[in-house]
């Protein structure tokens, strides 16, 4: 985004706090549901929504900082930025008192005292190859919405089937989920509204 904003996104939302738009409601909101969906409700963060660019301040965000206490005791740090040059970096990982989980590249790399093992990925986990590259803008969108898509369309199409669910697959989101991480997203925005300070979830 420092030399524009990418041709997949509708500018004119994007930019505009009032309408929803910022990288917390268009980026955040995904890193939400995944440590959700890894390591129970969150219950209170500490954010600092920020402008880096070459914008206006009062525009939406395109950086945020935040620090969630989840009800199962973890603690996570989540620091997304949209304003920088170069290549993009993504680093996830989830550290524990016995090793490490790690996502890079599109693997899972398990680290302990011993040494790192690269997971093998379950055969119902696996995805169908990318479309080839294209110039359409929207292409943007094939490296990380279309792998979830394709997984929700799935399990749409199995239940109207009337297949029944592995209960060793991920769970079908909800709109209850969705609730949840939108509860989230605004104590986010009232954390660094008021400077950092701990707000509690719900």
């Amino acid at each position: 985004m420092a030399d524009g904003l990418h041709g997949a996104f509708n500018e004119e939302w994007w930019f505009d706090a009032g309408r929803g738009g910022g990288i917390l409601n268009a980026g955040g909101i995904h890193y939400i549901d995944r440590f959700r969906t890894w390591l129970g409700e969150i219950v209170g963060v500490s954010a600092s929504l920020d402008v880096v660019g070459d914008r206006p301040r009062d525009q939406a965000e395109d950086t945020y900082t935040v620090v969630m206490r989840f009800a199962s005791g973890c603690t996570a740090l989540v620091q997304h930025c949209a304003a920088t040059h170069g290549q993009p970096i993504r680093v996830c990982r989830v550290v524990g008192d016995r090793g490490t989980l790690s996502l890079d590249g599109g693997r899972v790399i398990v680290s302990s005292a011993a040494g790192s093992t690269v997971l093998d990925v379950p055969a119902s986990m696996e995805l169908p190859p990318p479309p080839p590259p294209s110039e359409d803008p929207k292409h943007a969108f094939t490296s990380l919405e279309l792998p979830p898509y394709t997984r929700l369309a799935e399990r749409f199409r199995a239940l109207m089937d009337g297949e029944p669910v592995d209960p060793d697959e991920p769970p079908t989101p909800t709109f209850a989920d969705g609730l949840a991480d939108h509860l989230v997203i605004e104590a986010v925005r009232a954390s660094s509204r008021a400077g950092g300070r701990w707000v509690d979830v719900g």
